[in-house]
């Protein structure tokens, strides 16, 4: 439990680090959770 702790405090003092996590997800979900994303690959698992 002290690793998750000291990985959010790390985060928590370094805002630069926080800020490119945080738009490297952004970016992951807008990439993976887009509609024309998730209809392509529900038509794939239709067949």
């Amino acid at each position: 439990m002290t690793e998750i702790a000291d990985a959010v405090t790390e985060l928590l003092t370094d805002r630069d680090r926080a800020a490119a996590m945080g738009a490297a997800g952004r970016d992951w979900v807008t990439a993976q959770w887009r509609w024309d994303t998730l209809a392509t690959r529900l038509a794939g698992l239709l067949g």
